[in-house]
């Protein structure tokens, strides 16, 4: 199972932007043996209606296996 622990979020250019839409995803991708992969989607946007904004953050996540 993968856990979302928390994210950190900005638009890249530093301008002033309402935030229209916010997309964190955590998912366990595969699982071989003892390695997983974890997939992340994340999008910001503001209210334009497009992704055409640069942005960037930090997620964390943590991995629970037995």
């Amino acid at each position: 199972m993968a856990v979302l622990n928390g994210f950190e979020v900005q638009f890249s250019n530093q301008k002033d932007h309402h935030l229209g839409r916010l997309q964190v995803d955590v998912e366990i991708d595969s699982i071989k043996e003892t390695f997983v992969t974890v997939k992340i989607t994340y999008g910001l946007c503001d209210w334009s209606g497009s992704w055409d904004d640069g942005y960037d953050g930090t997620i964390r996540f943590s991995v629970i296996a037995e």
